[in-house]
């Protein structure tokens, strides 16, 4: 079940990396390959959720607290409101366009837009319905949870990159990025193991 959900995480992962390579990048001969990893992937989670045993995951989690899990996520989804809203903002008032899409040229932010609808909503829905120990809210969270270490991970990576390239400002978030990765991974690792070591024995394990 563990694997599974670990899994189901990394799907999810493919389905926001991909989606904005299919939707953001310039069309080019990759273009096919987007499209087919982002639809498999989007299909794979779907049909993967179905598989889900939520009696099973019900039992596991009705006697354990996930406070700490719960409380990180609601301020990881408060960090990203604040920052693509702020952007926002700043744009109504001012006129200026956030920095990344003066860097890409872009004439949307897919960053924020991918964010604040396949991550922020789930991160939220995902922690009511955790402290709620309703199975849903357990196995999302874990999906949640490890994209959030994965994607992190990789900010880390192009960050390191970028850096060593001499990109001005690259280094600018570094610190952010690591949070957020500790964060994800720390709370997928108490996910996964703490129903499990919080598990009681049965009659049957305790009289053999």
């Amino acid at each position: 079940m563990n694997g599974q959900l670990i899994w189901l995480g990394m799907i999810y992962f493919i389905i926001y990396n991909f989606a904005y390579y299919f939707l953001g990048a310039a069309f080019n001969w990759f273009f096919p390959v987007y499209a087919t990893l982002f639809v498999l992937g989007s299909f794979t989670f779907i049909f993967g959720m179905v598989e889900i045993d939520f009696e099973k995951i019900k039992s596991k989690i009705n006697t354990v607290s996930f406070k700490l899990v719960i409380a990180y996520m609601f301020l990881w989804a408060f960090i990203l409101v604040i920052a693509w809203i702020g952007q926002w903002v700043n744009f109504v008032l001012t006129g200026n366009l956030p920095d990344i899409m003066q860097q890409t040229g872009g004439s949307n932010n897919l960053v924020a837009a991918l964010d604040l609808s396949l991550v922020v909503p789930v991160i939220i829905f995902s922690a009511i319905a955790l402290w709620k120990n309703q199975p849903i809210g357990y196995v999302l969270s874990v999906v949640i949870n490890v994209k959030g270490a994965l994607y992190s991970a990789v900010l880390i990576g192009g960050t390191i990159i970028q850096s060593k390239m001499g990109i001005k400002g690259a280094m600018d978030l570094i610190y952010l990025w690591i949070f957020l990765f500790l964060g994800c991974l720390l709370s997928s690792i108490y996910l996964v193991r703490k129903p499990n070591n919080n598990r009681r024995p049965a009659p049957q394990e305790l009289h053999p």
